[in-house]
């Protein structure tokens, strides 16, 4: 069971306690299936908030035949509330996360096509298969947090 607080999506670790089931990604690597445990905000404060997460690392995101990158692109103040923005893009190629650290993570942009720009955190809604990303549905199955690195190339 999950919980709306505020904008915050949180789990109660009695009621719904993590599970772990590990896929193989479409490059045949273990990857976290997809699920409302392995994504939500583990507390109260900002530092265990998903989107704080997404400040260090990137979201990998797969369905049965295409994979999505959700990461973090910067703050601007507006009426002096801070706001967090994202970009939702799907990766023009499957590459093993070898290849992607090779690239740099975030994947430079000539290595998506970005389906979403500017995006807030309430533009995103996080659903138990699926997410949906301004009114647009994606059902997911596998998931996989990256750390930022910068490109070798």
């Amino acid at each position: 069971m999950s919980y709306d607080i505020g904008t915050r999506l949180m789990c109660n670790p009695a009621v719904c306690p993590p599970q772990v089931t590990v896929l193989y990604n479409l490059c045949n690597e273990p990857w976290l299936k997809y699920s409302m445990s392995s994504i939500c905000d583990r507390g109260l404060k900002s530092s265990q908030w998903t989107s704080s997460r997404l400040r260090e690392e990137v979201l990998y995101l797969e369905t049965s035949r295409q994979r999505y990158e959700l990461a973090y692109t910067g703050t601007s103040s507006t009426d002096g509330t801070q706001v967090d923005y994202y970009t939702f893009g799907e990766c023009k190629q499957i590459l093993p996360v070898v290849g992607m650290r090779q690239l740099g993570v975030p994947l430079p942009t000539n290595e998506l096509n970005i389906l979403e720009y500017n995006l807030t955190w309430d533009d995103i809604q996080w659903a138990n298969m699926s997410m949906t990303v301004r009114g647009k549905q994606y059902k997911m199955l596998r998931m996989h947090f990256m750390p930022r690195c910068k490109g070798s190339q």
